[in-house]
């Protein structure tokens, strides 16, 4: 369902192969969408660890692409970090499914937040154990501003 410009987050579950409810673990803002066919074979996608041939697709399902994304894993982040002034609900969902009722105020303090504290790239391997090598490069944290929430 997600578009070009669009973003993305992740949040833990109660799963104990997850960092665990109340945690961010990533966060992407889609650069493009192509089908996941041509993402499946594609040479330029080839060592990206996500990419599992042997599962079956449809057509109408696509990849979301992203040059601009963070991911936590188990050194995901506490949510009550993230600013939350024009959230209603909470960032975290409820069961599967997701949400898409974010305000665009809010989108825009997620987007500058993020960005203001944490470069891009990888900051922590997943927590289920499987290495986090399809990423371009590990990052550390900016130094801390103020949060006003």
């Amino acid at each position: 369902m997600a578009k070009e410009g669009d973003w993305v987050v992740g949040t833990g579950g109660k799963s104990h192969r997850s960092a665990g409810n109340g945690k961010l673990i990533y966060a992407m803002r889609v650069t493009t969408t192509i089908p996941l066919s041509r993402y499946l074979t594609s040479p330029k996608y080839s060592r990206r660890a996500d990419r599992f041939p042997e599962i079956p697709y449809r057509q109408s399902r696509v990849a979301l692409i992203s040059e601009e994304f963070w991911y936590f894993g188990r050194n995901a982040i506490n949510i009550a970090l993230v600013p939350n002034r024009h959230l209603t609900d909470g960032l975290e969902k409820r069961g599967p499914n997701y949400r898409a009722d974010f305000s665009p105020a809010f989108i825009d303090d997620f987007a500058n937040w993020i960005r203001e504290t944490y470069r891009q790239g990888i900051h922590g391997e997943p927590c289920d154990g499987t290495p986090a090598h399809w990423g371009p490069r590990r990052c550390g944290r900016r130094p801390p501003k103020r949060v006003v929430c």
